[in-house]
């Protein structure tokens, strides 16, 4: 998952380079282009307009007309003008053009194209086809030496390439050793959340069974057995409990995606909790529309949202579960007529280890499950909450179950993550 994580994110940085490159070296070289061909066309209108200021001396001597018509710059050695007859035959031609004859279709009217001499010259043509008041006096043809322009043109190229690429190398190896550094420090969030809760539990463990060695008395024994049964069950909810968080990261183990009802795990983690809270009121409502998601997660989260409901009313409190499901997302929410969340503590309850009430059981774990889970299905939670009136948890998970919107989730997932959002 990790490593296909970062060939997404290096392939999706390269193409996007590649594709920003070339449209912005396509667009520079059609503008190019174009204002070489906007200068014959304008050339072409220039002289036509000579052309028709005197039609008849035109084609009396063309020749003559050609050197008092035009100005120096038709002339010169990078521009080419060329008269021909109607009937194809050359009539006039600039000096520039002593060796080279500029190409000619017969018919041809208004057209532009890109040509190649024989000794490698690259030109630009512009044929135009002279007509004064239904009379046909020939053709006129431009050409523009741009060999240097092509040249510069594809040393240009060269050189965005070898930008691009070198741009691309340096991205990937950025944005891999982020993805590196903050896989890491994962690991080593969990890794020190491991060690920390489980370390306890061992010390009493170990020193329970000690105790239980040492000892003849039997109700010291049993007593020392309870002890280590009770803390194995610690050692055991807590280890599950890092795993589930470290697995629910998005760059963590892959989400099982898969058809089911929201209603069979409301009622099945309802009447879990009836044995632990049996005097809790609930009210509950459920949409039984099928709902694409991760089932066990989904679990996990319904379990700690009412779990957490429960810890915080009195013996009698009010609990509401309601599930809607629409064609693009669900929406889970879990209210209680509990103390309430002070609002200085909203921001941080979602944080490992923090209990906004340290006497109730628990490590604090169970909102940052949620959270990662819901963060993994690319979707959000919120919370509302005024003491001591309860407070709602609210979630909202997108539908997941076509291609789209399953690399639209890698997609997020990833920006969060190398963004640090997650």
């Amino acid at each position: 998952m990790r490593g296909r994580f970062r060939h997404v994110i290096s392939l999706l940085v390269a193409v996007g380079l590649l594709v920003s490159g070339i449209t912005v070296y396509a667009n520079y070289r059609a503008q190019v282009h174009r204002a070489i061909e906007n200068k014959l066309v304008n050339w072409g209108d220039y002289l036509m307009a000579e052309i028709i200021k005197n039609p008849r001396r035109f084609q009396t001597d063309p020749r003559r007309f050609l050197f008092s018509a035009t100005s120096n710059q038709f002339t010169s050695g990078t521009v080419l003008v060329q008269f021909m007859h109607p009937d194809g035959q050359l009539m006039a031609k600039s000096p520039s053009l002593v060796w080279f004859n500029l190409p000619f279709t017969l018919g041809d009217d208004d057209v532009i194209k890109d040509v190649e001499s024989d000794d490698g010259t690259k030109l630009k043509v512009y044929q135009r086809h002279i007509m004064i008041d239904d009379t046909d006096y020939g053709y006129l043809i431009l050409g523009v030496v741009v060999t240097q322009t092509v040249h510069n043109l594809l040393f240009l190229r060269n050189m965005m390439v070898a930008i691009t690429l070198c741009t691309i190398v340096a991205l990937v190896l950025v944005l891999n050793g982020i993805i590196s550094v903050k896989m890491m420090t994962q690991q080593q969030r969990f890794l020190s959340m491991a060690s920390h809760d489980i370390r306890t539990p061992l010390a009493i463990i170990l020193g329970s069974a000690e105790v239980a060695l040492k000892s003849h008395d039997p109700k010291e024994y049993q007593h020392a057995l309870r002890i280590i049964t009770d803390e194995a069950l610690i050692m055991r909810r807590l280890v599950s409990d890092l795993l589930t968080i470290f697995r629910a990261h998005p760059l963590g183990d892959s989400l099982h995606m898969a058809w089911f009802n929201w209603a069979d795990i409301v009622l099945e983690e309802w009447a879990h909790l009836t044995h632990r809270y049996p005097t809790k009121q609930i009210d509950i409502q459920v949409d039984d529309t099928p709902f694409y998601a991760d089932p066990h997660q989904m679990r996990q989260v319904c379990r700690n949202l009412l779990d957490n409901a429960c810890k915080y009313t009195d013996a009698h409190g009010q609990i509401s579960i309601m599930v809607s499901v629409s064609r693009r997302h669900a929406t889970l929410r879990v209210r209680d007529n509990g103390i309430g969340i002070p609002p200085d503590a909203l921001t941080r309850i979602f944080d490992p280890y923090y209990q906004v009430n340290a006497v109730t059981e628990g490590v604090g774990l169970g909102l940052s499950i949620v959270k990662s889970i819901v963060t993994a299905h690319v979707g959000k939670i919120t919370v509302h909450s005024v003491p001591p009136a309860g407070c709602t948890f609210e979630v909202t998970l997108p539908f997941q179950n076509n291609g789209w919107v399953k690399w639209r989730r890698q997609w997020t997932l990833l920006t969060r993550y190398v963004w640090g959002s997650i």
